[in-house]
């Protein structure tokens, strides 16, 4: 038993020993186990916090990088904001330069007549195209100057509704002194090539408030005033003559003379005042204007549709010789509306010889002016055609083709190419007529009418702006792009050519 109890308590004193050696490992274990994970959490807190200050660092790094990136970027903007500003002011200065230039010769058109100033207004224009995207980004607003130059050069380049609405904003803009009398003529001008007559002469009627009545300017404006008219009388009755229900009714000569008797006088008192004033700027040009318009209104009295490119007959001419009390043609009248109640118009009415007498009042205008242009004499031509002067026709026809050639050399808006394109046709239809007994110069003419028709309808098709109208050579008016086209064929078709020009 004492053996027993012997082995019993040694086996107790090893368990306890071994159970105290076990738990003591235990602890060292989990003392290891506690220490290495809290020597890992040491290293990762201290990778961690090296991370951060790398990450830091580098964000630092990065955003000194795109500040300094930021600042080069605003200095390069700055930079091409100077430059473009710098260009948009010498821009500025050179159509300041060219428009004073222009308001000191107080004419209207020149800078769109002569060939001279032309050239600078597009040369002006097309720097600022240069810069355009870059202004549209920046919203960099244009000089007035400036932006009346951009104006005119999209009125010539045949973007006439976006020079309108440049110009309405102009005119609203402040703009004072002969920069807004200008501003005021161009937008009424255009007006006038949409056919906005009434808007037209309102524009023109403002513009001569601050004007004196023997100013230069004053009587561009009553002239351009006259004309606008002229263009709302000649449409109003051409609308009158398409919506009859009876079928289309043409006006009589007679009639037509009523409808502008009382314009040709304040006309012809323009042109006599004119003659009166003292100054000379512009003067011979507003001259050759007036002269022009009073002929085209006579001339559109004459307007026969159904024989474009017909002389009249010399019985007609001959009645209206007599009808006037002799072989003299044109009478000098005093007054159109006194002359419709005078015996002398009732005789040409009652010879049905009103016709022939508004040729020879528009040729005797025409011939009355020294010094004519190339429209007068166009107009003067086409009157000397008509009343059976074959031989004097022919030489002014000549001469004509060979001037609207140069013209074809001239960057012109797009409606006045066209009108230029059409006298050349009416030139060849014309000499078509006058010379018959030259078999071979007939095969040419035929051929250059054919050509000039289409050259004329080509120059329609490149027009972009449908409400622009074109100014009628044979009507002496303006008429829709469509009526000019059907013109021209018809033109072609009362020569005998069958053809087709479209």
């Amino acid at each position: 038993m004492t053996i027993l109890i012997s082995i019993l308590a040694a086996g107790g004193i090893l368990g306890v020993v071994y159970s105290v050696r076990d738990q003591r490992r235990a602890s060292q274990l989990h003392d290891l186990s506690v220490g290495g994970e809290i020597a890992s959490q040491k290293r990762s807190e201290q990778s961690y916090a090296s991370f951060l200050d790398q990450s830091q660092t580098t964000l630092s790094l990065v955003n000194d990088t795109l500040g300094l990136a930021k600042e080069a970027n605003d200095r390069a903007m700055q930079s091409m904001e100077n430059k473009a500003q710098s260009r948009i002011d010498e821009i500025e200065e050179r159509s300041q330069t060219l428009l004073l230039d222009v308001f000191a010769q107080e004419e209207f058109e020149l800078i769109i007549n002569d060939g001279r100033r032309r050239d600078a207004l597009h040369d002006i224009a097309g720097d600022l195209r240069s810069l355009e995207g870059y202004l549209s980004l920046q919203d960099i607003e244009l000089p007035q100057y400036t932006k009346f130059i951009k104006a005119l050069d999209q009125f010539l380049l045949d973007d006439t509704e976006a020079a309108i609405h440049a110009l309405r904003l102009a005119s609203q803009e402040g703009a004072v002194g002969e920069l807004q009398r200008f501003v005021e003529y161009w937008l009424g001008y255009m007006l006038t090539t949409v056919g906005d007559y009434e808007e037209a002469i309102r524009k023109f009627k403002h513009d001569e408030l601050e004007l004196k009545k023997d100013d230069p300017e004053f009587f561009q404006l009553e002239r351009i005033v006259g004309e606008t008219r002229f263009f709302q009388i000649a449409k109003q009755n051409a609308q009158s003559e398409a919506s009859s229900r009876e079928g289309r009714i043409v006006t009589p000569p007679a009639d037509r003379f009523g409808l502008v008797a009382g314009l040709l006088d304040e006309l012809a008192e323009l042109a006599a005042h004119l003659e009166e004033s003292s100054h000379q700027h512009a003067k011979h040009h507003t001259r050759l204007e007036i002269a022009r318009t009073r002929a085209d209104i006579y001339e559109w009295v004459a307007y026969d549709s159904d024989h474009l490119d017909d002389p009249l007959e010399r019985p007609e001419i001959a009645r209206a010789e007599a009808a006037l009390g002799g072989g003299s043609g044109a009478q000098e009248i005093a007054k159109a509306t006194d002359f419709l109640v005078s015996p002398s118009w009732q005789r040409l009415c009652e010879e049905d010889a009103t016709r022939p007498w508004a040729l020879m009042q528009a040729r005797s205008i025409c011939e009355s002016v020294g010094d004519r242009n190339l429209d007068l004499e166009f107009a003067l031509a086409e009157c000397l055609f008509k009343l059976g002067e074959g031989e004097i026709a022919d030489t002014a026809f000549e001469t004509a083709e060979h001037a609207l050639h140069h013209e074809f050399e001239e960057l012109h808006e797009k409606r006045r190419s066209a009108s230029i394109h059409q006298s050349v046709l009416i030139c060849h239809s014309r000499l078509l007529k006058l010379r018959v007994d030259d078999p071979a110069e007939q095969r040419e003419l035929r051929r250059r009418i054919i050509d000039a028709a289409r050259e004329t309808v080509d120059v329609l098709k490149d027009m972009r702006q449908g409400r622009v109208t074109v100014f009628s050579q044979i009507q002496r008016r303006n008429i829709t792009q469509a009526e000019f086209t059907d013109e021209v064929r018809e033109i072609v078709k009362q020569d005998g050519i069958k053809e087709k020009v479209a």
